[in-house]
């Protein structure tokens, strides 16, 4: 008896990575440039960017790379949300 054996393709998406912890903010820079971006946006919600200083962090981190930032999101931001800023 022959058996088929499961076979197929998937395709995942290749900009997909968490990048966690301490050192986290000084491997933006490295990031943006493995992406083959020229530079990177910050989309963030405004109590992230008016109660924190994580938004100046990053912003800080990137340098010329950042390109700007957009802080009307929220949480589970929908696409449409991202496509405005």
């Amino acid at each position: 008896m022959h058996s088929k054996g499961l076979s197929g393709e998937i395709n995942l998406v290749s900009n997909q990575k968490v990048i966690f912890g301490q050192e986290s903010l000084q491997q933006l820079s490295r990031e943006v440039k493995r992406l083959g971006a020229k530079r990177a946006f910050l989309i963030t919600t405004p109590s992230l960017k008016n109660r924190t200083d994580l938004a100046a962090q990053v912003q800080g981190n990137l340098g010329k790379l950042c390109a700007g930032s957009f802080e009307g999101s929220k949480q589970h931001t929908p696409s449409r949300v991202v496509s405005k800023a």
